[in-house]
């Protein structure tokens, strides 16, 4: 079956790419506006319900900032993700603020938000006020991820369909996720790489050293170059499967 959906695009010309076969319409002149180096969006988890009500009501969100390297400021929006493990049925992001202003302070001045009693009054947390939380046209569900907090981008939060959609670091990446969710929705993103991994199939795919490389139980049994793929994806594609059915 792999097979046979892979020589679909077998025809497809070098300049045809993944633009008429995979990607929305209007969303090729986005993707190539992205700056994959600027993770500007903190995407934050709550402990619990209480906590995500009332930085809703109120417009902020605080996070330690030892969870906050410097390398990811300034954050310029926040997504509130709404985990399973705390929201069952209602879990996924939902809304998302742009940032007004950040400030670095200590947990006894956040006042709204009851201290646990072993928390450190004195430790720093990052507090940003948020313009107003806005609902997400689409919103994103969780899948096999979870984390306590991370950076993803704006291109990500508006196209994304599931949650670990928002760890993508490359274009390349992008439609490589794409067209493996086109053709199965049995692809994920693998959880807890150093690098970028998808698994399929019981193959596990990674993104490592500028190679795209596929692992079969612990053994390498394909790779082709991320500049190869960016030239000429549906070919490399097709190259990179053939030997694994």
């Amino acid at each position: 079956m792999v097979s046979e959906m892979l020589d679909e695009l077998i025809s497809d010309s070098p300049a045809s790419a993944f633009e008429r076969a995979t990607l929305p319409l209007g969303i090729e002149e986005r993707l190539a506006r992205v700056d994959w180096s600027r993770r500007d969006v903190l995407v934050g988890t709550f402990r619990n319900r209480a906590q995500f009500d009332i930085c809703k009501d109120m417009k902020f969100y605080y996070i330690p900032a030892k969870r906050v390297p410097d390398t990811k400021l300034p954050i310029y929006y926040v997504a509130m993700f709404q985990t399973p493990r705390v929201f069952t049925n209602e879990a996924g992001i939902y809304y998302y603020g742009e940032v007004l202003r950040a400030a670095l302070v200590r947990r006894k001045n956040i006042r709204e938000v009851p201290m646990r009693n072993n928390a450190d009054p004195e430790e720093l947390y990052y507090r940003f006020q948020i313009r107003e939380w806005l609902p997400l046209i689409r919103p994103i569900l969780p899948k096999e991820s979870g984390f306590v907090s991370e950076f993803t981008n704006m291109f990500l939060l508006e196209n994304s369909e599931f949650v670990p959609e928002l760890l993508l670091s490359s274009e390349e990446e992008y439609r490589f996720y794409a067209e493996l969710k086109r053709r199965t929705s049995e692809a994920v993103i693998s959880e807890n790489e150093t690098v970028t991994g998808f698994e399929y199939n019981g193959i596990r795919i990674l993104f490592d050293e500028g190679q795209i490389k596929l692992i079969r139980d612990g053994t390498m049994i394909e790779q082709r170059s991320i500049r190869e793929f960016s030239q000429r994806p549906n070919a490399t594609f097709r190259k990179l499967f053939e030997k694994t059915e």
